[in-house]
């Protein structure tokens, strides 16, 4: 909450003091789709599917490539083309094989958003719109494979970036429809683990920094 009231605080200084004469603000709720990079994720992905395959089970580990997410947004639209808020995100990424390996990823985004608007007849708007706040990590691996057993917490957090074109429109004095479309910059790149009381940082296979990345183009509908 904190994080939220920052972003709101930072982005309300950024409007001009002639765009404030009069507000209207609204809540939403959205739901969205995102593609996600997730390179170094879908590399041990691989690694965990030959020793799969060498176990002698047919089946394997799916990449993480895509998830859904939910969230909500505070808005405050100007009399001015202008739109300023804060947003919350819920993003999931999971993949897995029962009872051989869960991959957990999921992440709390939170975003401090402007938008500039141009007129769509009565009732709507086309928005063009930039956001940056951190996106957040909590997740779980948990691997059971002959003669070894290890259930991993992964944590980690990073800067968030968006740009999206979107539109929307007020069916009702109360109530209105958004959707958009954009690319977002989300990538933790240090990974802190947790097993059995002994903690350190990932590394990947060449021995750099393993990185969890949300990255990728998205498509979001709201009310």
């Amino acid at each position: 909450m904190r994080t939220l009231a920052f972003l709101l605080l930072i982005v309300t200084l950024a409007v001009p003091t002639r765009a404030m004469a009069r507000i209207r603000p609204w809540v939403g709720i959205d739901g969205m789709w995102s593609s996600y990079a997730m390179k170094d994720v879908n590399a041990l992905v691989h690694e965990l599917n030959a020793g799969i395959a060498g176990s002698g089970l047919s089946s394997s580990v799916d990449e993480i490539k895509y998830g859904l997410g939910f969230g909500g947004r505070l808005g405050l639209e100007f009399s001015a083309p202008l739109t300023i808020g804060v947003g919350y995100e819920r993003l999931t990424a999971t993949s897995g094989l029962s009872p051989v390996a869960t991959l957990e990823n999921p992440a709390n985004a939170y975003c401090g958003f402007l938008e500039g608007r141009m007129p769509l007849g009565k009732t709507g708007s086309l928005r063009l719109g930039v956001a940056g706040g951190v996106v957040s990590e909590a997740g779980q691996y948990d691997f059971t494979m002959p003669g070894f057993s290890q259930d991993t917490k992964v944590t980690g957090s990073g800067p968030l970036y968006e740009i999206y074109l979107g539109s929307s429109a007020w069916a009702l004095p109360r109530f209105g429809i958004t959707g958009s479309l954009g690319y977002r910059h989300a990538r933790i790149g240090e990974v802190k683990a947790e097993a059995e009381g002994i903690s350190w940082t990932v590394r990947n296979a060449a021995g750099a920094d393993f990185s969890t990345d949300y990255s990728g183009p998205f498509a979001r509908v709201g009310l």
